[in-house]
This record gives C-alpha cells, sequence and structure tokens, in this order.
C-alpha cells in the first residue's frame, strides 16, 4: 500500500488538474454557476423549517431552527452528494482507464476533493447564518478540524468502495441512491441525537456518520464538547474504513479494464 500511495503523490498534477476539471463541470457549465452554492441549501432549509419547526415541532434547545438544521445539512451535503458522484466516477470515464496510466483512485478521490471545496462554501454560508442569529462561534470551531478530516475519511472510504463496487455489480449504482435517502432519516440532520430514546442511542451511535455529525453540530452551534467515545469511535471507524477501502480497490485494480 506505501508503493501505491506513492504513486499516487507523484501523479499530484493529475490529480489536481482533473479536480479542476471537475469543478468547472459542476459549476462553470451550468447557469446558475455558484449561486447554486446558496439556493441549493436554502431550499431545503426553508423545507425543513416549515416541516420540523411549524408542522411538527423538533426541539432544538433554544437555537434558531434554520440555524440548526443548516448545521445537519452542511455535513450531509458533503458527504452524500460526494458518494453520489463518486459511485459513478470509473464507469463514467470507461474510455480512458483501459488507454491511459493512472492511479485510479483518483477519480473518486477528485469527487472528494470537489466535495471538500462544496463544503468550505457551506461553512462559510453558515457562519454567516450564526452571525445573524448572534449563535456559536467561538475558539471551539478550530476542533471542527479534526472532525472534518474524520468525515472526509469516511466518505473518501465509502466513495472507493461504492465506485469499486459499481464495476463488479451493476445494480449498485441503482442501490447507492436509494441507500442516501434511507440515510438521511438515520442520522441527525433535521433532528438532535438527543430525540432518540437513550436506550437505543448507544447503537444509533455506532454509525460513525451519525457521531461525527453530532459532534460537528455541538461544537458550531451549541459551543459544547461533543460524546467523546462517539466521536473517538466514529474518527476510528471512518479510518479504518478508508484504509481498507483503498486496500480493496488497489487489489481489484488490475480487473478494471475487463469490468467496463
Amino acid at each position: 500500500m506505501g508503493k501505491d500511495i506513492l504513486a499516487l503523490l507523484r501523479a499530484s498534477d493529475i490529480l489536481y488538474t482533473w479536480t479542476l476539471r471537475e469543478v468547472k463541470v459542476r459549476y462553470t457549465d451550468t447557469s446558475l454557476g455558484l449561486a447554486w452554492i446558496v439556493l441549493y441549501p436554502a431550499g431545503w432549509v426553508v423545507m425543513f423549517t416549515v416541516l420540523f419547526s411549524r408542522l411538527v415541532p423538533v426541539p432544538v434547545y433554544g437555537i434558531p431552527y434554520p440555524l440548526f438544521v443548516m448545521s445537519g445539512l452542511v455535513p450531509w451535503f458533503f458527504f452524500s452528494s460526494t458518494v453520489s458522484n463518486a459511485v459513478s466516477s470509473l464507469k463514467n470515464n470507461a474510455n480512458l482507464i483501459p488507454k491511459v496510466y493512472f492511479p485510479r483512485e483518483i477519480l473518486p478521490l477528485g469527487s472528494v476533493l470537489v466535495g471538500l471545496l462544496d463544503l468550505s462554501f457551506y461553512l462559510l454560508l453558515m457562519l454567516a447564518t450564526m452571525l445573524f442569529f448572534h449563535v456559536g462561534g467561538g475558539w471551539m470551531l478550530v476542533m471542527l478540524l479534526p472532525i472534518v478530516a474524520s468525515l472526509a475519511a469516511l466518505t473518501l472510504g465509502v466513495s472507493l468502495l461504492t465506485a469499486r463496487l459499481a464495476l463488479f455489480r451493476r445494480e449498485v449504482q441503482l442501490l447507492v441512491p436509494m441507500a442516501l435517502q434511507f440515510l438521511m432519516y438515520v442520522v441527525p440532520v433535521f433532528y438532535p441525537v438527543e430525540i432518540v430514546p437513550a436506550r437505543f442511542r448507544m447503537f444509533y451511535l455506532l454509525n460513525p456518520l451519525a457521531s461525527l455529525m453530532d459532534a460537528f453540530r455541538h461544537i458550531l452551534i451549541y459551543r459544547m464538547w461533543p460524546d467523546w467515545h462517539a466521536l473517538s469511535y466514529g474518527s476510528a471507524v471512518s479510518f479504518a474504513l478508508l484504509v481498507y477501502a483503498y486496500w480493496d480497490f488497489k487489489r481489484a485494480e488490475p480487473e478494471f479494464a475487463d469490468r467496463l
């Protein structure tokens, strides 16, 4: 695996070029461009605010609900949109894989890097909203860095696994969007973790995405330390999954051309 990582580092110029291409495809080739960064989350915030602040109120412990739901949507958008793009990254570039040699993990990794760029924009929007409501902030925001790193590791691990599996099992590309739709309701996007009954909460937080999103929200808007056991577990699982997914991806890489 060490040789594979060195080969990836040597191909950093290819990774940069590929990521830049993905950014251009995502933004410059659309009529809305970067405005989509604001309009997309705004639509979701309005919808969830109407549903869970007015029609079926959800307890958010003194935080304005638009801000509360944004703190869940920001990490969720990063994870879900990145995995959605990465799952088809190998199949959509079938013309390149048999003809040109480059580390194939660049394709899903490029999706993750574009997702991190989106995440940075979303965070700026989130910080502006926090200033508007005079909520959150402070020096504890520095703790977001290891949480975002763990979230990126989890997202890359899932992206590598799904991209590889989509080549070997065609139905994976169809199942991933369905799985993401289901997953959205079992992670704390529009409700707090505390709403889960205490006897089930430990099992709920076995999902590393749930534990990372909960830690993200606690630090960002509540200015409170997260559940360290849940955060440590979520981070450990995320990096372990990344190591396994990368090993699995490189193990299967020689067969990619035959599967296309």
